[in-house]
């Protein structure tokens, strides 16, 4: 306590303020935060309704919009947010963000806000609930940009526009009417929460200090485990110490001026350090014994070039940041590859000679932010926090899982417009002090420029907003739109050919498919090498999409068996070669993945091989048609190796048993099914109906309108289950799963009496 009983913060004492230009909004300062001569909060009030109206009529039609997108994956799919059990919420807290799959992201607490949508709430599988969570933490996050702004502006309308500016923008729709965006405003919230708190820390006298600076700490503590991008709460607060309350000094004053950055550190910045670091703990813990993430080509080409390259294309996307910021006609939920050319060292060709006219922009603006910093403060905050807010995302420091996203924009669009809303007052008493001399009422006509405009501005916002919460709507119009703004991304037209494989896509139908299909292929193969770079999910997916068209041509028997025809031979054959090239990507990937394992100190010898288990399944599929059973024997054996808990493999290998008329064989992969899931009907009837056909002599217990009773009293079934506990017993141990062998075992001899 000594410690902060001992800060050189002083709330009340007002610092001097900086010679500055008449033409400038005036900044900041710690003694009057917020406060304006004449401002009630009445005045506050009214404005803040006004806020919240504006963002109802903006994102109004948004309730209406589905699940889209990645919505049904992290929220319909997700088992854990179905029931508020002990078990879920422990599985929320121990495993990755996304169901069944490992990509670094760890995100608890906006998982858990799921959860209470989908059980507690009653939401379920209805998105208008969730539409309204995600409105009401914009329409906060938008409140809070006004607070923000009273800080930095200190004068009520430019405040307001500001608020008005980020609540309003089309470029948040991803964060607000796409359901998954919640994170970004959830981070949002922690943020702006804890920066409020801490100006309000550096006003308070010593006995409610640490009361705001707690509060610091707990919106920090919630927000970094809903976003990693909420630790942006650390480069926020220093840039206001350095920029507001930190006096520039001359060179014989250094040392007071190491004295109040210590000062800055031990009074608030040290409050930020146990957030961080339970962050940090959580995710050693939880990410320590799981598979590395890996990111894809696909979703972020960058991990696929060298580190110049890469660095220079990502300097191409901040440039169309800014301008979707300041012309946000064309927006899209995808930019995979190849939508953003790579930087490609020819200077004479625009899309290179992009990359010198963005720095040229970024130098520019962060020469406007030294020049204000005795001038206009709050501009030169906005502008150095908008280039900081957006570092995490950039792809400049390290690479994440996407090239560009308009949802990365969400909160640096807060110091976007809170530089708008400077640049345009800046302007409007620049034309005051030129016009006074020349005509006479020039003074209060200039004082309504800036209201003018900027109201012009929002309201032409509000309605772009409102026509891009359409698109929102459903994912054909999503990514049909996407496809229009993107042409030469893979991912659209990828979506829109599953979109139309389940005939909901325009037009509809497997022709169509094929040809959206075709499409992205065509794109994804100008991808330079290697082979990784090609998504293996995407061509084991348009691979299957060719079996179906094969299938077409083939006759089904009254019992379902297929027949394939020659006529769907070639399209077998087209399906068989993305799916080779598939499995040769999966293979490579697996590999990867155990190296990486073994490099954390892991034993190679005892990590478990990995894949993408559809592959199998349709490899397998193909080659049954094809009637090359080795070769689906081996596909399907491979997919029971990398995961021998999934009842399918053992399916697919008894039905390929009955393809080559091995009825005992088929029997005991029937009967690995139902040990797997018992709660299986047709395998049961199946296998009593072929058992019979073995052993006529059978118990006629042995019912296949019976429910599935494996423990029935007959010796030959119960041989064949022994067998059939060996060859899984001995499936688990080659996966490299110990202790799941060791439990068949038990099962085999208390279950069924085996040796």
């Amino acid at each position: 306590m000594a410690l902060w009983r001992d800060c050189h913060c002083e709330p009340v004492k007002k610092p001097s303020q900086p010679k500055r230009s008449r033409t400038t909004v005036p900044s900041a300062t710690p003694a009057s935060v917020g406060a304006q001569r004449g401002t009630g909060v009445r005045q506050h009030l009214a404005l803040a309704a006004i806020l919240l109206l504006l963002v109802l009529l903006a994102y109004a039609n948004s309730f209406t919009a589905g699940f889209v997108l990645d919505n049904r994956a992290v929220i319909l799919d997700d088992p854990r947010v179905r029931s508020a059990t002990a078990r879920n919420l422990t599985l929320i807290l121990t495993q990755d963000y996304w169901p069944l799959l490992v990509t670094g992201v760890y995100r608890p607490l906006t998982t858990f806000s799921f959860l209470v949508n989908y059980d507690l709430l009653g939401n379920a599988s209805r998105p208008p609930g969730y539409h309204v969570i995600n409105y009401l933490l914009h329409a906060a996050n938008t409140l809070l940009a006004y607070g923000v702004g009273l800080v930095l502006l200190r004068r009520l309308w430019p405040a307001f526009f500001l608020a008005a500016l980020f609540g309003v923008h089309p470029i948040s729709t991803e964060a607000v009417t796409n359901l998954v965006g919640r994170a970004d405003l959830l981070a949002t919230l922690s943020v702006l929460g804890g920066f409020l708190c801490y100006v309000r820390s550096t006003l308070a006298a010593a006995s409610r200090r640490l009361l705001w600076l707690g509060g610091m700490m707990l919106t920090t503590t919630l927000g970094v485990f809903c976003k990693e991008t909420a630790v942006l709460i650390v480069p926020m607060v220093v840039l206001y110490d350095l920029i507001h309350r930190l006096e520039p000094g001359a060179p014989s004053r250094r040392k007071t001026t190491t004295i109040k950055l210590w000062s800055f550190f031990a009074c608030g910045y040290l409050a930020l350090v146990p957030p961080l670091a339970i962050m940090w703990a959580a995710r050693q813990m939880v990410y320590a014994k799981l598979p590395p993430p890996a990111l894809t080509f696909g979703d972020n080409p960058l991990t696929g070039v060298d580190f110049w390259t890469s660095r220079l294309t990502a300097v191409k996307v901040l440039g169309k940041y800014l301008w979707l910021l300041v012309w946000p006609r064309s927006l899209s939920c995808d930019y995979s590859f190849n939508q953003i050319p790579f930087f490609a060292w020819h200077w004479q060709q625009w899309e290179d000679l992009k990359v010198i006219v963005v720095l040229l922009v970024i130098a520019a603006a962060l020469a406007m932010a030294v020049w204000s910093l005795r001038r206009d403060r709050a501009l030169s905050f906005c502008l150095l926090f908008f280039f900081v807010a957006l570092l995490p995302t950039s792809n400049l420091i390290i690479l994440i899982g996407s090239i560009m996203a308009e949802r990365f924009l969400y909160l640096p669009s807060l110091a976007f417009a809170g530089a708008v809303v400077c640049v345009a007052f800046a302007v409007a008493e620049w034309l005051e002090r030129r016009l006074r001399p020349a005509l006479a009422g020039a003074q209060r006509w200039s004082a309504c420029v800036p209201q003018v405009a900027l109201s012009t501005i929002v309201l032409v916002l509000t309605v772009r907003t409102f026509v891009r919460n359409v698109d929102w709507q459903s994912d054909v119009r999503l990514w049909t739109q996407a496809a229009t703004v993107c042409p030469n991304s893979y991912k659209p037209y990828s979506s829109l050919a599953g979109l139309a494989y389940d005939n909901q896509g325009p037009g509809g139908g497997l022709d169509r498919c094929l040809e959206l299909g075709e499409k992205a292929l065509a794109i994804l193969e100008t991808a330079p090498p290697p082979i990784t770079h090609q998504p293996r999910v995407f061509l084991a997916t348009l691979g299957n999409y060719y079996r179906t068209k094969g299938d077409t041509f083939a006759r089904r028997s009254s019992d379902g068996a297929l027949t394939p025809a020659p006529e769907g031979k070639p399209w077998y054959e087209r399906a068989l070669r993305l799916l080779a090239r598939a499995e040769s990507i999966d293979r490579i990937s697996n590999e990867t993945k155990r190296q990486k394992l073994a490099e954390r100190g892991a034993n190679l010898d005892q990590i478990p091989d990995l894949g993408y288990d559809r592959i199998y399944v349709y490899l397998g599929d193909v080659y049954l048609r094809l009637a090359e059973y080795d070769k689906a024997r081996a596909a399907y054996q491979y997919l029971r190796h990398i995961n021998p808990a999934l009842a399918e493999p053992y399916l697919k290998l008894a039905t390929l048993a009955l393809a080559e008329r091995k009825s005992e064989e088929a029997c005991v992969a029937l009967i690995q099914t139902l040990v797997l899931d018992p709660t299986q009907q047709a395998p049961w009837r199946r296998l009593v109906t072929l058992h019979q056909s073995l052993h006529p002599g059978c118990p006629a217990s042995l019912n296949p309108a019976d429910p599935p009773n494996l423990t029935a009293e007959c010796p030959s079934l119960r041989a064949l289950c022994c067998r059939a506990l060996d060859e899984m017993v001995q499936v688990f141990q080659t996966a490299r799963r110990p202790s799941d062998a060791e439990k068949l075992r038990g099962e085999a001899v208390g279950r069924f009496g085996c040796r």
